[in-house]
């Protein structure tokens, strides 16, 4: 299993990157993390499904995409089988009727079924003209199209108190 993330140059999020290396070091987890140009918030957010994608096929395992201002506060593993994505509630209860996940922390198998999620997840962020709206209402339309077509798990049974999200930020929260 991979960490895998991104962080734009631009001074902020290419420390944060930096940050989420050096937890990951201190519990054990590979990582692969990259900093990717400066972009602004939305072109950054739409290239996340295809960075995803692209670790998966590299590195041919589990890959666990955590958000650049994130850090893994202990080590964590996922089931061998039976799953294709792995994701979590949305942090922020009053959220989850419009997006019941959140594109914070993505896990995804090396299945046929995995990488056809994340093909249509990066088909709807790749055309960002359907609408204005992020990577998080694309992930759920992504799980409503399909549906049953591939097997989820909840991460918050697997990664509970690992992952703070938003570290030192007023919005921080802990999955």
């Amino acid at each position: 299993m991979y960490i895998v993330s991104f962080g734009t140059a631009d001074g902020v999020y290419d420390s944060y990157i930096e940050r989420l290396g050096r937890s990951c070091d201190a519990v054990g987890l590979r990582h692969d993390l990259e900093i990717i140009p400066a972009a602004t918030r939305r072109v950054a957010c739409l290239q996340k499904p295809d960075f995803i994608l692209r670790k998966l096929r590299q590195h041919q395992q589990p890959v666990v995409w955590l958000d650049a201002d994130a850090i893994v506060a202990k080590s964590f593993s996922l089931p061998e089988t039976g799953w294709d994505i792995g994701l979590a509630p949305n942090t922020r209860w009053w959220r989850r009727g419009a997006n019941p996940t959140s594109a914070f922390v993505v896990a995804v198998a090396p299945t046929e079924k995995g990488e056809q999620f994340i093909e249509s997840w990066r088909y709807l962020c790749a055309n960002a003209e359907l609408t204005a709206v992020l990577d998080h209402k694309r992930l759920t339309w992504t799980r409503e199209m399909r549906k049953d077509m591939y097997t989820e798990i909840n991460l918050h049974k697997f990664i509970p108190g690992t992952i703070i999200r938003d570290f030192g930020r007023k919005k921080q929260a802990r999955i």
